[in-house]
């Protein structure tokens, strides 16, 4: 499988060191677009609005509640960072569930480490865990991604293969799911017409 993270936001110069190190392809060749809402009317007129024109459809969490319905919309592919507003708001028995039954993965931002505080980093890595420990439970796909816009935020996939291994979780199937949403976005895609120009009744 390609290594392709969905969720560098970067100048051109990012996404070329990105190759460098080992990623096969980055968001520069594929529309990902990312969503942020407060309320579940907003996010489902985004949603709405958006699904048709991107590759991949990402939602940055929110509350708990919101990131709750935001999973129960098989239209979405991915939540990122669902505690990054709230700590209180990671994943649960509940959302880890709804993902599974509706096919979102769950996304973790490893920018997000860097930039943090040590108090931060240990609070942000404990969640992960958890993540990792409900994600497996209940067959939820994961994804961890560099979520860089920076040079200095980049780390090869093999990093991130390592790390999420050390805390219990399965690194290969975390830097490999990006193939995997955009070949069943594909898929949908063509079955939403019998032939070019004539949509299915």
């Amino acid at each position: 499988m390609a290594y392709i993270d969905p969720c560098i936001r970067a100048e051109e110069a990012v996404h070329e060191k990105a190759v460098e190190i080992g990623w096969d392809s980055t968001n520069r060749d594929f529309q990902t677009v990312f969503l942020e809402a407060s309320n579940w009317g907003e996010l489902k007129k985004k949603i709405s609005k958006n699904r048709e024109k991107a590759d991949i459809l990402v939602f940055l969490g929110e509350d708990e509640e919101l990131n709750r319905k935001a999973v129960s919309d098989s239209r979405l592919d991915i939540i990122l960072s669902p505690d990054r507003k709230d700590r209180e708001a990671g994943v649960g028995k509940v959302l880890a569930q709804k993902a599974a039954e509706n096919d979102v993965a769950v996304g973790l931002d490893f920018s997000r480490i860097l930039q943090a505080s040590k108090k931060e980093k240990v609070s942000i890595i404990s969640s992960w865990r958890r993540v990792f420990e409900q994600c497996d439970r209940f067959d939820t796909e994961y994804i961890i991604t560099t979520g860089a816009t920076e040079k200095f935020q980049l780390r090869a996939p093999r990093d991130l293969k390592a790390f999420t291994d050390s805390l219990d979780g399965e690194g290969s199937k975390a830097v490999n799911q990006t193939e995997k949403i955009l070949e069943k976005n594909m898929q949908k895609k063509d079955e939403d017409f019998v032939r070019p120009g004539v949509e299915k009744k």
